[in-house]
């Protein structure tokens, strides 16, 4: 990218109302220049890492089982072998770019199969172009694999451990009454409430800027006047050590983040208060929660508030070489 195409983008980007959320907010305050390519050159690594795939799967099997076949796909458990997979990959990709495609199945592509044989020097020993056109189309796995490609297009891939896991993770929480009552699922118990999932909510700050995300779980209590805040967290520790995690991955900038966009939202009621929750499971399936003290969200807020004073002087200054400290002091800190 040109010098001159870098101050277009960074233009762009400032022309535009500008949004935080937690991910965005802890990019900016830990490594800005993650941030800057992120969200200002629009360099992104599109590509999701197992613990937020598996995130998405808990929380669609949950909270909207019904969407499931619409966003995911099992993997599957027998692939085709090394070339003819090559092949398959191949004709999948030509498929993709037809338009007005009316061609469906493997053996709709017997030419481009043959020619695709030809140029990776493939089954060339046999006499005729059916043989070899019916080692591709012929064997089950190669149509099993042709049929994942064509329904797992857009949708996310995981394997049946993964799937696995999640169903007994959610399986956990279902029978915990406490935690579904938490949660808003027993309505018999707690009948004047409103419950939300995975909503996405936005507010203003004094700042330039505004903050977002999307709340896994909330629940508005009329009748005990309180908004509950319910965000689920997978940790590869042991679920007593949780805590470390909630500083040490920087969650509660998470929690004071969703507490304050609720509080300044159209959701917040005026004179209830807002409780947060992390629903924490480990790897041995442990399922517990973490409620966050009114004394502990305090603190939080008031940590929050310093990290958007840190974000505003970064797009400021549009500075996003070094964290802020290094920033109000010229790249060098004394220690």
């Amino acid at each position: 990218m040109t010098l001159v195409e870098e101050i277009e983008k960074q233009d762009e980007f400032f022309s535009k109302q500008i949004y935080l959320s937690y991910s965005g907010l802890t990019k900016l305050l830990q490594t800005p220049i993650l941030y800057y390519n992120h969200y200002i050159l629009n360099e992104r690594d599109d590509k999701k890492s197992a613990a937020a795939i598996e995130g998405e799967l808990l929380h669609c099997l949950l909270l909207n089982p019904e969407e499931f076949d619409n966003k995911f796909v099992l993997a599957l458990d027998k692939l085709p072998s090394d070339n003819a997979k090559i092949v398959i990959d191949r004709i999948y990709y030509h498929h993709t770019q037809l338009e007005d495609n009316d061609k469906e199945n493997l053996v709709d592509y017997g030419n481009a199969i043959i020619d695709i044989l030809a140029d990776i020097n493939l089954y060339q020993s046999l006499k005729t172009d059916a043989q070899r056109i019916e080692k591709i189309t012929g064997v089950q796995q190669n149509l099993d694999y042709w049929e994942h490609l064509k329904t797992s297009k857009d949708k996310i891939l995981v394997t049946q451990e993964s799937y696995d896991y999640a169903k007994k993770a959610v399986e956990k929480i279902k029978s915990n009454f406490r935690i579904t009552t938490i949660m808003g699922f027993n309505k018999s118990i707690l009948n004047n409430i409103d419950v939300y999932n995975e909503i996405a909510v936005d507010s203003d700050t004094e700042y330039e800027f505004k903050v977002r995300g999307i709340i896994d779980n909330m629940v508005v209590d009329h009748d005990n006047k309180v908004i509950r805040i319910n965000d689920f967290k997978k940790t590869s520790k042991h679920i007593s050590n949780f805590e470390d995690s909630i500083e040490f991955w920087q969650y509660w900038l998470q929690a004071a983040i969703y507490t304050y966009m609720i509080k300044h939202s159209k959701y917040y009621v005026e004179g209830y208060t807002i409780e947060f929750r992390f629903i924490v499971f480990d790897l041995f399936l442990q399922v517990g929660m973490y409620k966050i003290s009114e004394h502990t969200m305090s603190i939080y807020l008031k940590e929050l508030e310093e990290s958007f004073y840190k974000a505003s002087e970064h797009f400021n200054n549009r500075y996003f070489d070094l964290p802020y400290k290094f920033m109000i002091e010229e790249g060098e800190i004394t220690i």
